[in-house]
């Protein structure tokens, strides 16, 4: 597959900025999507809404609700790429 600069930009600074990431991006490896998809499921869980809530701190359960949101985001922007990448 072949990722845009500004896709690749996305994806790290959202799962984090490593050589192994930038590598797999840069080669343009399938398995960005995979990590895309399993890091979707990290979501906020109930112990820390609830802790959140009792606390009235929300400021970190916003962070990784907005996080998730990203990931989510990023993807379908994946599976957009490979559908039109792949099925040519």
């Amino acid at each position: 597959m072949q990722y845009s600069d500004e896709f690749k930009q996305k994806v790290l600074s959202t799962l984090g900025d490593s050589e192994e990431m930038r590598q797999r991006l840069d080669q343009g490896q399938e398995i960005v999507g995979r990590y895309l998809d399993d890091a979707r499921y990290t979501g906020v869980s109930s112990k820390e809404i609830v802790e959140a809530c009792e606390s009235m701190n929300f400021q970190g359960i916003y962070k990784k609700a907005k996080r998730q949101l990203a990931l989510e985001s990023l993807y379908g922007e994946w599976v957009e790429m490979y559908q039109s990448q792949m099925h040519r």
